[in-house]
């Protein structure tokens, strides 16, 4: 009896106190994790992540080759001692699948071609681009590979067989294209260094400019799921909101302030943009770090605060990739690549300050058993609880 009479008397004093000071602090739905398998990748560095339509995942990394993780192990292609001249560089800058199934893949000496069926890997057959630094690839809908390399972009067929060839020029320059992508309307868009925005006419058979209208360059570009706009990323003016049918230049292009009044300017030099299937967040990955925005009503931009997800610390990241599930695939260089994942509810943070107040000892609890609408937390060293 004189230990149920030591139990129940912190339980009234808690049922008391503590419902007055268990507050909410700050919702969050959202959690940050390592990649699974992450310790038999070859190097922590990858330049770019890719998901094939049978759900696995490749990494292109750094001086380690092509990895395909199927959930279970990782398999790595690459020329080493073992396996000498299989590539002629390591370094794998970007990853695309064709509509046989067969993974291309940029390096940056030259591009390849993997067949799932053997795994064997063969150099693309066009000896232009042979030993050249691949800078990205995309294969669109109508079953073509449209690969930028060396201030060119070559069309490809899933044979391999080479089906054109453009030069961009911006102000009378040839720049690198650095982007390339397809939108819902099967419309291909570029985007170039140290240049401007371009979309691939069919019928002229080239790439019409739009007229960009800042100095700092757009570095990648997403359709925006539910409204008639387009989302550009861009190196040092942070986002910009972009609609291909105004007639004015200051309405086609809407220069996105979020981050104006940050002294870091880091926050406006941008990789990379997606929009999160989940949430509908745009994604971006910067010079320091990675952010999310929410889209307002008037199609404008409200940060998202990720301080409790993520650290403010430093990173050097480079892509992000929406899964099949909605999951986000962040990769970079340092300090390792991470997935963010929705959680179905939110996860509520409650101070339980009146343990403190009453105990005199933090909140240590060390089990959890619910009943109804409290529960009973065995706290170290202090034996049973009520908390409401």
């Amino acid at each position: 009896m004189k230990n149920i009479g030591r139990i129940l008397l912190p339980i009234i004093i808690l049922l008391l106190t503590v419902r007055i000071n268990a507050v909410p602090v700050k919702a969050f739905d959202m959690i940050e994790r390592n990649l699974p398998n992450s310790e038999q990748l070859p190097t922590k560095e990858l330049l770019c992540i890719f998901q094939d339509s049978e759900g696995y995942m490749w990494y292109g990394t750094e001086g380690g080759g092509l990895c395909r993780d199927d959930g279970y192990t990782v398999k790595v292609f690459r020329s080493d001692f073992k396996n000498p001249g299989v590539l002629e560089s390591n370094s794998v800058t970007c990853i695309a699948e064709d509509c046989e199934g067969k993974i291309w893949f940029g390096t940056k000496r030259g591009a390849y071609i993997l067949s799932k069926t053997d795994y064997e890997i063969r150099a693309l057959a066009d000896e232009t681009i042979k030993s050249w630094t691949i800078t990205t690839m995309t294969a669109t809908s109508d079953g073509m590979i449209w690969i930028s390399t060396n201030r060119h972009v070559f069309r490809y067929n899933a044979l391999g067989e080479r089906t054109g060839k453009y030069i961009l020029t911006w102000k009378g320059q040839e720049n690198t294209v650095n982007s390339i992508y397809e939108d819902k309307k099967k419309k291909v868009w570029v985007t170039q260094a140290k240049g401007g925005l371009f979309c691939y006419d069919k019928v002229k058979d080239s790439f019409i400019s739009y007229p960009w209208p800042y100095e700092e360059y757009p570095t990648s570009m997403t359709e925006d799921h539910n409204t008639p706009y387009y989302w550009v990323t861009t190196w040092g003016k942070g986002i910009v909101r972009f609609d291909p049918k105004a007639q004015d230049t200051d309405k086609m292009f809407g220069l996105q302030t979020v981050d104006n009044a940050s002294s870091n300017s880091d926050t406006r030099k941008l990789h990379h943009i997606i929009q999160d299937s989940v949430k509908g967040y745009l994604w971006v990955t910067a010079a320091d770090n990675l952010y999310a925005y929410k889209i307002t009503d008037d199609a404008s931009l409200d940060k998202v605060d990720l301080s409790r997800l993520l650290s403010a610390d430093r990173k050097i990241l480079t892509k992000i990739l929406s899964d099949q599930s909605g999951n986000l695939w962040v990769t970079g260089y340092y300090p390792s690549s991470f997935i963010i994942s929705f959680l179905p509810n939110e996860v509520l943070p409650l101070s339980m300050e009146g343990v403190k107040q009453n105990l005199g000892v933090i909140a240590s609890p060390m089990q959890f058993s619910q009943e109804k609408n409290y529960y009973w937390i065995r706290q170290k060293k202090l034996g049973l609880y009520a908390y409401d």
